[in-house]
Protein backbone atom coordinates (compact mmCIF):
# COMPACT_ATOMS: atom_id res chain seq x y z
CA UNK A 1 0.00 0.00 0.00
CA UNK A 2 1.92 2.93 -1.52
CA UNK A 3 2.33 5.85 1.35
CA UNK A 4 2.12 3.99 4.91
CA UNK A 5 5.17 1.66 4.46
CA UNK A 6 6.93 0.47 1.34
CA UNK A 7 10.34 -1.29 0.61
CA UNK A 8 11.61 -1.08 -2.45
CA UNK A 9 14.48 -4.19 -3.60
CA UNK A 10 17.21 -4.09 -5.87
CA UNK A 11 19.38 -7.51 -7.09
CA UNK A 12 22.27 -7.88 -9.01
CA UNK A 13 21.94 -10.18 -12.60
CA UNK A 14 22.41 -13.00 -10.59
CA UNK A 15 19.10 -12.43 -8.55
CA UNK A 16 21.39 -11.62 -5.36
CA UNK A 17 19.90 -8.97 -3.04
CA UNK A 18 21.93 -5.91 -3.22
CA UNK A 19 19.95 -3.17 -1.84
CA UNK A 20 16.55 -2.57 0.62
CA UNK A 21 15.54 1.10 0.72
CA UNK A 22 12.50 1.49 3.39
CA UNK A 23 10.10 4.29 3.38
CA UNK A 24 7.00 5.92 2.25
CA UNK A 25 7.12 5.23 -2.01
CA UNK A 26 5.07 6.39 -4.97
CA UNK A 27 4.48 3.64 -8.05
CA UNK A 28 4.26 4.69 -11.71
CA UNK A 29 4.04 2.91 -14.80
CA UNK A 30 7.33 2.55 -16.94
CA UNK A 31 8.00 0.46 -20.17
CA UNK A 32 4.99 -1.40 -19.96
CA UNK A 33 5.59 -2.20 -16.00
CA UNK A 34 5.79 -0.50 -13.11
CA UNK A 35 8.32 0.57 -10.61
CA UNK A 36 8.38 2.23 -7.29
CA UNK A 37 10.00 5.39 -6.21
CA UNK A 38 10.84 5.61 -2.65
CA UNK A 39 10.29 9.43 -1.65
CA UNK A 40 11.29 9.68 1.90
CA UNK A 41 13.79 7.30 2.59
CA UNK A 42 13.98 6.00 6.31
CA UNK A 43 16.00 3.49 6.15
CA UNK A 44 18.66 2.18 3.70
CA UNK A 45 20.67 -1.26 3.42
CA UNK A 46 23.09 -1.69 0.76
CA UNK A 47 24.97 -4.87 -0.12
CA UNK A 48 26.56 -3.61 -2.99
CA UNK A 49 27.23 0.20 -4.46
CA UNK A 50 27.76 0.63 -8.18
CA UNK A 51 29.34 4.23 -7.34
CA UNK A 52 32.07 2.54 -5.44
CA UNK A 53 32.37 2.17 -1.48
CA UNK A 54 34.33 -0.84 -1.79
CA UNK A 55 30.47 -2.71 -1.17
CA UNK A 56 30.43 -6.01 -2.61
CA UNK A 57 29.25 -9.93 -2.03
CA UNK A 58 31.95 -12.90 -2.56
CA UNK A 59 31.69 -15.51 -5.44
CA UNK A 60 29.44 -17.39 -3.10
CA UNK A 61 26.83 -14.31 -2.51
CA UNK A 62 28.36 -13.62 1.21
CA UNK A 63 28.34 -10.19 2.17
CA UNK A 64 32.10 -8.67 2.45
CA UNK A 65 31.29 -5.21 3.44
CA UNK A 66 27.88 -3.86 3.55
CA UNK A 67 26.38 -0.69 4.86
CA UNK A 68 22.97 0.55 6.41
CA UNK A 69 21.16 3.72 7.14
CA UNK A 70 18.37 4.53 10.17
CA UNK A 71 18.40 7.96 9.51
CA UNK A 72 17.15 8.36 5.96
CA UNK A 73 21.12 8.72 4.56
CA UNK A 74 21.57 7.30 1.19
CA UNK A 75 25.12 8.01 0.95
CA UNK A 76 28.05 5.68 1.98
CA UNK A 77 29.61 8.46 3.00
CA UNK A 78 27.09 10.73 4.77
CA UNK A 79 27.26 10.71 8.43
CA UNK A 80 24.38 8.47 10.61
CA UNK A 81 25.89 5.52 8.64
CA UNK A 82 27.53 1.88 9.58
CA UNK A 83 29.41 -0.17 7.92
CA UNK A 84 29.76 -3.67 8.54
CA UNK A 85 32.72 -5.84 7.28
CA UNK A 86 32.47 -9.98 7.72
CA UNK A 87 34.67 -12.64 7.02
CA UNK A 88 33.55 -16.17 5.75
CA UNK A 89 35.31 -19.52 6.22
CA UNK A 90 35.27 -21.83 3.45
CA UNK A 91 31.67 -23.25 4.24
CA UNK A 92 30.24 -19.97 4.17
CA UNK A 93 30.09 -19.85 8.34
CA UNK A 94 30.21 -16.00 8.93
CA UNK A 95 33.54 -16.19 11.38
CA UNK A 96 33.96 -12.17 11.75
CA UNK A 97 31.96 -9.12 11.54
CA UNK A 98 33.20 -5.33 12.24
CA UNK A 99 30.71 -2.21 12.66
CA UNK A 100 32.21 1.14 11.84
CA UNK A 101 29.86 3.97 12.11
CA UNK A 102 30.69 6.72 9.32
CA UNK A 103 33.57 8.95 11.11
CA UNK A 104 33.99 6.83 14.25
CA UNK A 105 36.45 4.26 15.17
CA UNK A 106 35.84 0.69 14.41
CA UNK A 107 33.44 -1.56 17.19
CA UNK A 108 34.93 -4.84 18.71
CA UNK A 109 35.16 -8.26 16.39
CA UNK A 110 32.31 -9.61 16.65
CA UNK A 111 33.60 -13.36 16.22
CA UNK A 112 30.83 -16.36 16.10
CA UNK A 113 31.69 -19.63 16.82
CA UNK A 114 30.41 -23.39 15.27
CA UNK A 115 30.21 -26.91 16.09
CA UNK A 116 31.40 -29.25 13.61
CA UNK A 117 28.43 -29.69 12.05
CA UNK A 118 27.92 -26.25 11.20
CA UNK A 119 25.44 -25.42 13.72
CA UNK A 120 26.06 -22.12 15.69
CA UNK A 121 27.26 -22.54 19.60
CA UNK A 122 28.33 -18.59 19.99
CA UNK A 123 26.96 -15.61 18.10
CA UNK A 124 29.56 -13.43 19.13
CA UNK A 125 27.04 -10.97 21.15
CA UNK A 126 24.68 -11.81 22.96
CA UNK A 127 23.66 -15.77 23.24
CA UNK A 128 24.90 -19.18 22.73
CA UNK A 129 23.38 -21.91 21.91
CA UNK A 130 22.59 -25.69 22.58
CA UNK A 131 21.43 -28.62 19.83
CA UNK A 132 20.33 -31.92 20.02
CA UNK A 133 21.91 -35.15 17.90
CA UNK A 134 19.58 -33.81 15.06
CA UNK A 135 21.29 -30.11 15.19
CA UNK A 136 17.74 -29.23 16.44
CA UNK A 137 18.07 -26.11 18.48
CA UNK A 138 17.11 -27.16 21.77
CA UNK A 139 18.01 -23.75 24.30
CA UNK A 140 19.51 -20.46 23.85
CA UNK A 141 21.29 -19.00 26.63
CA UNK A 142 22.83 -15.57 27.33
CA UNK A 143 26.95 -15.50 26.83
CA UNK A 144 27.63 -13.75 30.33
CA UNK A 145 26.68 -15.27 34.20
CA UNK A 146 27.33 -18.74 35.60
CA UNK A 147 25.27 -20.23 35.50
CA UNK A 148 23.89 -18.24 32.37
CA UNK A 149 20.57 -17.44 32.42
CA UNK A 150 18.72 -19.44 29.96
CA UNK A 151 16.88 -17.20 27.60
CA UNK A 152 14.36 -20.17 25.63
CA UNK A 153 14.02 -23.21 25.32
CA UNK A 154 12.56 -25.57 22.50
CA UNK A 155 10.98 -29.03 22.23
CA UNK A 156 10.31 -31.38 19.15
CA UNK A 157 8.81 -34.52 18.13
CA UNK A 158 10.15 -37.81 16.60
CA UNK A 159 9.18 -36.10 13.00
CA UNK A 160 11.44 -33.23 13.77
CA UNK A 161 8.75 -30.65 13.95
CA UNK A 162 8.65 -28.46 16.93
CA UNK A 163 6.17 -28.89 19.45
CA UNK A 164 6.88 -26.22 22.22
CA UNK A 165 8.82 -23.52 23.42
CA UNK A 166 9.56 -21.16 26.54
CA UNK A 167 10.64 -17.96 26.83
CA UNK A 168 11.32 -15.75 29.01
CA UNK A 169 8.14 -13.04 30.15
CA UNK A 170 8.27 -13.03 33.61
CA UNK A 171 7.68 -9.94 34.69
CA UNK A 172 9.95 -8.21 37.89
CA UNK A 173 10.03 -4.66 38.60
CA UNK A 174 8.87 -3.99 35.01
CA UNK A 175 10.99 -6.06 33.25
CA UNK A 176 11.48 -9.36 32.83
CA UNK A 177 13.63 -11.55 35.06
CA UNK A 178 16.20 -12.74 33.06
CA UNK A 179 15.70 -16.66 32.71
CA UNK A 180 13.21 -18.90 31.25
CA UNK A 181 12.00 -21.33 33.91
CA UNK A 182 9.35 -22.76 35.83
CA UNK A 183 7.53 -19.28 36.41
CA UNK A 184 6.99 -18.64 32.55
CA UNK A 185 4.50 -20.68 30.30
CA UNK A 186 5.07 -23.01 27.79
CA UNK A 187 3.65 -22.60 24.29
CA UNK A 188 3.07 -26.19 22.78
CA UNK A 189 1.85 -26.71 18.78
CA UNK A 190 -1.27 -28.55 18.15
CA UNK A 191 -0.91 -30.27 14.60
CA UNK A 192 -3.69 -31.46 11.89
CA UNK A 193 -3.45 -34.73 10.36
CA UNK A 194 -1.06 -33.28 7.31
CA UNK A 195 0.88 -31.57 9.85
CA UNK A 196 -0.37 -28.23 9.40
CA UNK A 197 -0.10 -26.07 12.54
CA UNK A 198 -3.77 -25.65 13.71
CA UNK A 199 -3.36 -24.16 17.31
CA UNK A 200 -0.89 -23.24 20.02
CA UNK A 201 -1.73 -23.53 23.56
CA UNK A 202 -0.38 -21.99 26.80
CA UNK A 203 0.39 -24.31 29.58
CA UNK A 204 2.06 -22.79 33.16
CA UNK A 205 2.67 -24.64 36.70
CA UNK A 206 2.56 -23.59 40.27
CA UNK A 207 5.95 -24.48 41.70
CA UNK A 208 9.11 -25.45 40.63
CA UNK A 209 9.14 -29.15 41.50
CA UNK A 210 5.02 -29.74 41.14
CA UNK A 211 5.62 -31.62 37.56
CA UNK A 212 2.57 -30.59 36.44
CA UNK A 213 1.76 -28.40 33.89
CA UNK A 214 -1.91 -27.11 32.83
CA UNK A 215 -3.55 -25.76 29.71
CA UNK A 216 -5.31 -22.81 29.78
CA UNK A 217 -9.23 -23.18 28.98
CA UNK A 218 -8.65 -21.59 25.16
CA UNK A 219 -5.70 -21.84 22.84
CA UNK A 220 -3.13 -18.88 22.76
CA UNK A 221 -3.38 -19.02 18.46
CA UNK A 222 -5.81 -20.86 16.15
CA UNK A 223 -5.00 -21.02 12.15
CA UNK A 224 -7.55 -21.98 9.71
CA UNK A 225 -6.29 -23.47 6.24
CA UNK A 226 -8.33 -23.13 3.30
CA UNK A 227 -10.61 -25.85 2.46
CA UNK A 228 -9.48 -28.43 -0.21
CA UNK A 229 -11.33 -30.19 -2.95
CA UNK A 230 -14.76 -29.25 -4.90
CA UNK A 231 -16.16 -26.21 -3.29
CA UNK A 232 -14.29 -26.65 -0.62
CA UNK A 233 -15.26 -30.05 0.23
CA UNK A 234 -12.51 -32.83 1.18
CA UNK A 235 -10.28 -33.70 3.60
CA UNK A 236 -7.29 -30.92 4.37
CA UNK A 237 -3.87 -31.34 1.99
CA UNK A 238 -0.50 -30.88 2.37
CA UNK A 239 -0.82 -27.20 0.12
CA UNK A 240 -3.38 -25.79 1.73
CA UNK A 241 -2.66 -22.14 2.82
CA UNK A 242 -3.43 -20.38 6.09
CA UNK A 243 -5.83 -18.09 5.50
CA UNK A 244 -6.20 -16.67 9.17
CA UNK A 245 -4.29 -16.61 12.42
CA UNK A 246 -6.04 -15.61 15.45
Amino acid sequence: MPGVLDVKYEHDKLRRLTRAQEGSGTISAVRGGYEMTIDTTLRDDRWTDPSGGGLNLSQTGNWVNRWFSESGETSATAAGTTKVAGTFSDANEQTKRVRTPNGGSAGPDLVPTYNARGDMTDDGVKYTYQYDAWGRMTKASERIGSPAPVAANYRYNGLGYRIGWQIDVTVSSGVVDGTANWRDPWCFVHYNEKWQQVAVWRATTTSENSGVWSLDNNPKETFIHHAAGVDGRGGSSYFDAVVCRH
